[in-house]
């Protein structure tokens, strides 16, 4: 298993990281960390971003109840709003909630990353053949989530015939964890891959992206064209973790691989008292949501440089999804990390409204 992507992210997005407010967490070194925390339903999301001098955090929002993170920042000289979502099976309104914050505050490329729990295409996201009326019924949420804001699935539009699978449990596999940007933003996208990761770390496999800071363009200056390359690329891994806690580590050592900037995390599973988890990200600014009883809590992790500077973030009180305006590299983004949970039907509703509020 290669995952030399992983190591080379700037940012991490986690999911139910299953950290609570009694647990105990030791910071990474060169990240910045947004966490929220896990509750008995809401697993916690977290937002590791690499430590720079092209980062800073212009501002964060987490969701009260643990579903998303927001961060705004700026990675090497562009503007970022990363959103980490985990959209718990049980939710419906996680996306509502965050759709107009998104519509009235995203700035600069949106980023939405996370675990939605629905294929997007039940005959080509999944191997089941057998209904799921709690994934069809979380699909039209996502559907008109996504519709509202003018998000693209930047997996699928790479890969329009592919049959690749992010989640695997007792011989069921699906597609559940995604990356949308907005179609605007689409010329900035130089690739998308859904990696392979140890069975034993999570029964989910992290989707990694890689951007330039600006729309790539022709140029007839070779030197500037390498130049303007180094300085705009960046990198953004959405993994649903299924429990932080016990996998910092590893998180800290997949998104060193791939040198991602940020980071989207679903179920995090880290709850009120166990916020300190988080802390063991030394090099990342961490937005986080925090688990409750019915959503499994998401983060979004974004390396701390000069090229990062958050303007706003915002979470899902509900703790469904995190948005983040942030500058990365120059570039202005708004990233959302959701976790659409399997019994949640308006989270991606209310999300749509925030981000129409926003203009995007």
């Amino acid at each position: 298993m290669d995952n030399a992507e992983i190591k080379k992210c700037d940012i991490v997005f986690l999911q139910e990281t299953h950290i609570g407010p009694e647990d105990e967490i030791f910071m990474l070194v060169d990240w910045e960390e947004f966490h929220t925390e896990y509750r008995s339903g809401s697993k916690g999301v977290s937002v590791l971003i690499k430590k720079h001098d092209s980062y800073e955090c212009i501002e964060s929002d987490v969701d009260n109840d643990g579903s998303y993170i927001i961060v705004k920042c700026e990675v090497r000289g562009q503007l970022y709003t990363l959103v980490n979502v985990y959209n718990h099976q049980s939710e419906t309104d996680v996306l509502d909630k965050l759709t107009p914050y998104l519509q009235e505050s995203a700035e600069g490329v949106l980023v939405i990353g996370g675990d939605f729990n629905t294929p997007l295409d039940p005959y080509m996201d999944r191997t089941s053949t057998t209904q799921n009326g709690q994934h069809a019924k979380l699909r039209q949420c996502v559907e008109k989530f996504t519709a509202s804001i003018h998000l693209v699935d930047i997996w699928r539009r790479i890969n329009p015939t592919e049959e690749e699978y992010t989640y695997c449990k007792k011989g069921s596999t699906s597609r559940l964890d995604y990356i949308f940007m907005q179609k605007k933003s689409m010329g900035q996208v130089k690739a998308c891959k859904i990696l392979d990761t140890p069975e034993k770390y999570s029964d989910h496999k992290p989707v990694w992206l890689q951007l330039t800071s600006a729309p790539q363009s022709v140029s007839t200056s070779t030197e500037t064209a390498d130049m303007n390359k180094d300085k705009a690329q960046i990198s953004l891994m959405s993994w649903n973790i299924h429990g932080l806690r016990t996998k910092v580590a590893y998180v800290t050592e997949e998104a060193e691989k791939n040198k991602c900037d940020i980071v989207f995390l679903q179920e995090t599973h880290i709850g009120p008292q166990n916020t300190d988890a988080y802390d063991e990200f030394k090099e990342w600014k961490c937005y986080f949501s925090k688990y409750d009883s019915r959503k499994q809590g998401v983060a979004i992790l974004i390396k701390k440089h000069d090229g990062f500077k958050c303007t706003e973030s915002k979470v899902d009180k509900h703790g469904s999804y995190i948005i983040l305006k942030c500058v990365v590299r120059g570039q202005p983004y708004t990233l959302v990390n959701v976790y659409n949970h399997k019994l949640d039907t308006d989270v991606l509703e209310k999300l749509i409204l925030y981000l129409q509020a926003c203009g995007l």
